[in-house]
């Protein structure tokens, strides 16, 4: 009698589980140990606002992104409290999972190979991805650039998935995570068409071709809900918010940089020098996977043909902010790993794959040394003191602490509502609402919950704060604030550094 065969290839779900786990501790601790951002403070406070207070937004505060992000962390919040950590854990999960799918993504494209190749194949990809800059830089912040980014990895698979069958489900699928990712960051609308298109070059009957395109659409429709309902609620703030308000940098005549960085040709040079060169594995692996994609182009296979359309679409999505800025450029990086995978399985010159392979896992190690430092914060993995949301907390109970219950004015608001203080609706966005509002018409400022600095004593007036939280942003910016301060005897009851909490007197 026959002993019956140990199952194959058992190892692999362990290892890739292993490898799984290895990033997320890492991505975890780095984000734990990252430095605050003031970008995040306009994700995070309209979330609370949301949540505790009740206020909706563009209606009752400005807000300069779609609502999706901001609905995710208001929920988050309302279970779970601690707004900053909360919001940065759950980035953490969305960047850990990107990565995840790209591993999974590339070792799918390997079917044909020996499973240790394959899994190598996939920690390869996986891990030129998790060592890019551009996911040290972007991942694991309070920020718009995770979720819509998982959400795309996510739709590309999903499309492929439909060209094996079932592509109803998998095509609807697939546009609920598109519409979900505009709805997260505008930068991700022109990624409806590609794939939109995509689905006319599955090996389906013309018919069946149009009936899930018109899925697709509905579904994309239906998880764009959200903003239709603000767009319908408080149509003025909201486009106001997400269009007007990103070029108001361009009626200040003195702004040299935005009307230097507004220009296509700069942003190209940015690309080829800060993006291209900084990351030189992402860009390595897909042009070395190029030969590969064409081959499967000439084949119409739809993984070639999915690509092709998806990259062009995307890089419009990352050159279309009026500045540019690092992390805009994040889709790069896991998109052109995958259409790299894609390519490196239909590589026509097989003696050379080795010498190929070899040159990119050489780079990718180099990457790995180079990025040591950025997850060093290893180390501190039982040191949850130390950690930047902790920290965070810390400085909002010294103020809770200082001061008398009440509002606090500061364009750092993430700190005070950490230590369970209000906050000022109108400086939600922290310095991004105030350092432009001058540009508005003062009667449509009022409108659009904008306060410039002419505004502020008048403003304040009418609702004095209990404490200033100062220190976050240069001097200039927060002139005003301490301006006010000195004017009506607020006194200095804590100073750390640049740090300073400011409380009102006794009346």
């Amino acid at each position: 009698m026959n002993e019956p065969r140990p199952a194959p290839n058992r190892w692999i779900p362990v290892a890739a589980f292993l490898f799984c786990l290895s990033v997320s501790v890492l991505v975890w601790m780095k984000a734990m140990m990252d430095g605050l951002n003031h970008d995040e403070h306009q994700f995070v406070a309209p979330a609370v606002l949301l949540s505790h207070n009740r206020l909706r937004p563009y209606r009752d505060f400005p807000l300069f992104h779609l609502p999706d992000l901001t609905l995710v962390l208001a929920w988050l919040h309302g279970v779970f409290g601690h707004p900053f950590f909360v919001a940065r854990a759950f980035n953490v999960l969305c960047a850990s999972a990107a990565v995840a799918l790209v591993f999974a993504h590339a070792f799918r494209s390997f079917a044909s190979s020996a499973p240790w190749r394959r899994f190598g194949f996939a920690c390869l990809f996986g891990a030129l991805f998790l060592f890019s800059p551009l996911f040290i830089v972007t991942s694991g912040k309070a920020w718009n650039h995770d979720l819509p980014m998982l959400l795309i990895i996510a739709a590309i698979l999903l499309h492929l998935r439909a060209s094996s069958g079932n592509a109803a489900g998998w095509i609807i699928a697939s546009g609920v995570c598109v519409g979900l990712a505009i709805g997260t960051r505008l930068t991700f609308a022109p990624l409806a068409a590609p794939f939109f298109l995509a689905i006319f070059f599955l090996p389906l009957p013309r018919k069946k071709q149009c009936a899930l395109a018109a899925m697709f659409g509905a579904a994309v429709i239906i998880a764009l809900v959200p903003v239709w309902w603000y767009l319908a609620t408080a149509r003025d703030q909201f486009l106001f918010g997400n269009f007007e308000f990103p070029r108001l940098r361009l009626l200040d005549p003195s702004d040299e940089r935005a009307h230097k960085t507004v220009k296509l040709w700069r942003k190209l040079r940015f690309f080829a020098k800060e993006i291209i060169v900084t990351n030189p594995g992402v860009f390595l692996a897909f042009v070395l996977g190029l030969p590969g994609l064409w081959r499967g182009w000439r084949s119409r296979s739809f993984e070639s043909v999915l690509f092709a359309l998806v990259i062009p679409f995307l890089l419009f999505g990352c050159f279309a902010p009026t500045r540019y800025q690092y992390q805009h450029f994040y889709p790069v990086a896991p998109v052109f790993l995958m259409a790299a995978a894609c390519g490196f399985a239909k590589w026509p010159w097989l003696r050379w794959k080795g010498a190929v392979v070899g040159s990119i896992a050489a780079v990718c190690l180099f990457s790995a040394v180079k990025s040591a430092r950025d997850y060093s914060a290893i180390k501190k993995l039982a040191q949850s003191d130390a950690w930047v949301p902790m920290e965070a907390h810390a400085l909002g109970l010294k103020i809770k602490t200082l001061a008398r219950p009440g509002k606090v004015l500061t364009f750092a608001p993430i700190f005070a509502l950490e230590g369970g203080m209000e906050i000022y609706p109108e400086l939600a966005t922290g310095l991004f609402a105030a350092r432009l509002a001058h540009l508005v018409p003062e009667e449509r400022r009022r409108k659009m919950h904008l306060v410039a600095a002419a505004d502020l004593p008048a403003f304040l007036d009418a609702d004095p704060p209990k404490a200033i939280l100062l220190g976050f942003e240069a001097e200039e910016s927060e002139r005003p604030l301490r301006d006010y301060a000195q004017a009506h005897g607020f006194r200095l009851a804590h100073q750390r550094k640049r740090q300073q909490i400011w409380v009102a007197p006794e009346r």
